[in-house]
């Protein structure tokens, strides 16, 4: 976003006679200007937001944001803001000095681009960031789902700025930036890739009713925006906070069956939801999803997402939903964490009349972290003996940090020396000079706590009368489906039905010809006919 500030500078000077000043002043024009990106981390990226002032094309003071659930490899703890302290640049070249965390950028900015290493001592982290420019007006207009030669496409906003294309069909996509009104581009188009490039422009009369897709060397392809779900905006009250969301509902006159989907890990916006609730319309239902609390436009902080406010929200969201004009009944639907959140938001008075659940719930927080690392540690190449090393010193963690009791001075000397081994960064831990005790705990380490004594099946108890659906995929390599399913039916509910598929993984997608992933359509239909069973009578 460019905002145009005015930094006046007033300089006094004393004259040789007592009592006079001169003063005058000169006008420096500021850019705020607002950048996207990612910084690498083992398994994965750190989605980057920054927000950078610029007099003229010189950076002078701004700020970065950083979203995961984990830390960087040099004491910084994630969800963080760096705020820049001081900056050096020499042509291309870019030196960033941040006032905490002893952590420096170092790297060239060519245009909207800027790339290089975070760096803190020996330890270093990529960093790529983009310049956004701001039509967020527009945006507006152009999501929908449109149809191309057989293909159904899904235009959503992404949550960190622009738009996000999805074949459907396909599940491949694209992440497509606003260079200019009505126009868009692949965003490996704006880095001058040897890949095709990928434009969506919109006519400016019919805006909502036709849009053009481009590729290069090709001649013009014409997008037919369909009759997709309706959308409406709905702010939700919870426990202080305001939670925006969307609800989604299919063609015809309600009201209408509603699933409530819950979000997993992470610092989750509705976005990541969409394809979902889109699917859940295509079966004839409303959907509503939201913001998580601390991201987008849903008030509230992250904290470490501890399991209790997350329920809360959930709960609250319910209740409220019930109100609607256009809900007859409501469910709730959530992949992964949400496996113990929503069985947690039932005891809080919530009342689904139904719930769907996809690989989550019933094992431990600790345990699913052990089954989680142990397969990165595999997939990482490392041997047996270093995953039971690492798999040692997690455990040594999560028991001190469970039970607040223990040699704190053995696992301080266990924890620095596991800092030393390259496969540390893997466990997800942060690094720390010294590991924190409970006879001083900070806040993250009290939840962190919480979260490891959370007893799902105890839980999920509470749950007796409602109909529950637990859909598992056998290769997942993050929830252990073998434990899962055997937690669920200890658990006691009496309208519990479990099913698991062979082939299916955490995300409970299906690989493609063309190289992508779609939600498969084994696991969507057996929803689709768990639901129509469930509610017939209704």
């Amino acid at each position: 976003m460019l905002v145009k500030t005015q930094i006046t500078i007033l300089l006094l000077s004393l004259l040789a006679v007592p009592g006079s000043t001169f003063s005058f002043s000169r006008t420096i024009k500021v850019n705020e200007s607002r950048w996207i990106g990612t910084t690498d981390y083992p398994g994965f990226k750190v989605h980057v937001e920054a927000s950078l002032c610029q007099e003229k094309s010189k950076i002078r003071s701004g700020e970065l944001s950083f979203f995961a659930d984990a830390a960087l490899s040099f004491d910084v703890k994630l969800p963080a803001k760096l705020e820049i302290g001081n900056v050096r640049s020499e042509g291309d070249s870019l030196i960033i000095e941040f006032n905490s965390g002893n952590v420096k950028f170092q790297g060239v900015r060519s245009g909207g681009v800027i790339s290089g290493k975070l760096i803190a001592g020996s330890r270093q982290h990529s960093l790529r960031l983009y310049a956004l420019d701001d039509h967020s007006a527009d945006l507006k207009k152009y999501p929908g789902i449109y149809e191309l030669n057989g293909d159904t496409l899904m235009v959503t906003p992404r949550e960190y700025g622009g738009l996000r294309m999805v074949n459907l069909n396909t599940g491949q996509s694209r992440t497509l930036i606003q260079v200019r009104k009505g126009h868009f581009t692949s965003r490996k188009a704006l880095l001058k890739h040897d890949e095709p490039v990928v434009e969506f422009r919109f006519p400016k009369k019919r805006s909502k009713l036709i849009g053009m897709l481009q590729t290069l060397g090709e001649r013009h392809h014409f997008a037919r925006c369909l009759d997709g779900p309706r959308q409406q905006e709905l702010i939700f009250d919870a426990q202080g906070i305001r939670l925006k969301g969307t609800l989604f509902t299919p063609p015809g006159k309600g009201p209408y069956h509603t699933i409530l989907l819950v979000h997993g890990a992470g610092p989750i916006y509705r976005t990541a939801l969409v394809e979902a609730a889109y699917r859940f319309t295509e079966m004839g239902y409303a959907a509503f999803i939201y913001d998580k609390r601390g991201t987008g436009a849903s008030g509230g902080e992250r904290g470490m997402d501890e399991y209790e406010p997350l329920a809360g929200d959930a709960a609250m969201i319910m209740k409220q939903l019930r109100e609607h004009r256009q809900v007859k009944t409501v469910g709730y639907q959530g992949h992964s964490q949400a496996g113990w959140v929503i069985p947690l938001a039932v005891t809080k008075g919530a009342s689904p009349d139904f719930v769907i659940i996809a690989n989550g719930g019933s094992v431990k927080d600790g345990a699913q972290t052990l089954f989680d690392k142990r397969n990165d540690f595999e997939r990482a190449g490392y041997n047996s003996e270093e995953a039971e090393n690492g798999m040692s010193i997690l455990k040594h963690v999560h028991n001190y940090v469970r039970d607040t009791t223990g040699d704190h001075q053995l696992l301080e000397v266990d924890f620095l020396e596991a800092q030393e081994k390259p496969w540390f960064d893997l466990l997800g831990l942060p690094r720390f000079p010294q590991f924190p005790s409970w006879d001083n705990p900070p806040k993250e380490m009290i939840q962190f706590a919480e979260k490891l004594r959370y007893d799902p099946v105890k839980t999920q108890a509470e749950m007796k009368h409602i109909p529950v659906l637990v859909l598992l995929g056998e290769q997942d390599v993050t929830v252990p489906a073998v434990e899962v399913a055997e937690g669920w039916r200890r658990s006691g509910l009496s309208h519990l039905t479990i099913k698991v598929f062979p082939d299916l993984g955490h995300s409970m997608k299906r690989a493609t010809e063309s190289g992508g992933h779609v939600l498969a359509k084994d696991f969507l239909n057996a929803q689709k006919i768990w639901l129509g069973s469930i509610l017939k009578e209704h």
